[in-house]
């Protein structure tokens, strides 16, 4: 299987998709389909050769966002646990994961959002209080919400 691990580093860090069967989230089935369709896709306004197996299960409706921020924490931790013995991830290593997975976190600037879902257009509005929002349909339907340059809020519609 393909190891997700940024050049250099192969093998340093537990596999996405390894973790995310062994907490129960999706199915050996999940992982195989995905996998197959890694191997068959391209992903070049990701500056990457292959899409990631994390945004292939989510469009796909077999992990949910939440779980996706599990498995990464959980993978971050062990490459940082041995690597360095470090158990502590800062907010900048979990936003970078996250964003390689098209994940969207409180906290990242919208040139990261934009970075992330290059794909398609922002329908930008406006709360009564003046709070600039983002709307997207893909991956999923949602509104991000921000504060000056900075996610506050993302929320998903069904």
């Amino acid at each position: 299987m393909q190891k997700e691990s940024p050049k250099g580093l192969k093998g340093s860090r537990p596999q996405f998709g390894r973790i995310a069967v062994m907490k129960g989230f999706i199915t050996e089935d999940h992982l195989r389909k995905a996998l197959a369709e890694q191997m068959n896709s391209r992903a070049p306004a990701r500056g990457g050769p292959r899409r990631l197996i994390g945004e292939i299960l989510f469009e796909k409706g077999w992990i949910k966002n939440r779980q996706i921020r599990i498995v990464l924490d959980e993978q971050q931790r062990s490459g940082a646990s041995r690597q360095s013995g470090k158990r502590e991830l800062h907010t900048r290593s979990k936003r970078e994961a996250a964003g390689s997975n098209g994940v969207i976190l409180a906290g990242m600037t919208k040139r990261q959002v934009r970075e992330i879902l290059s794909s398609s257009q922002p329908r930008i509005w406006y709360t009564p209080g003046e709070q600039e929002v983002w709307f997207y349909k893909v991956p999923r339907k949602q509104n991000i919400y921000f504060v000056d340059d900075k996610v506050d809020t993302v929320k998903y519609l069904h």
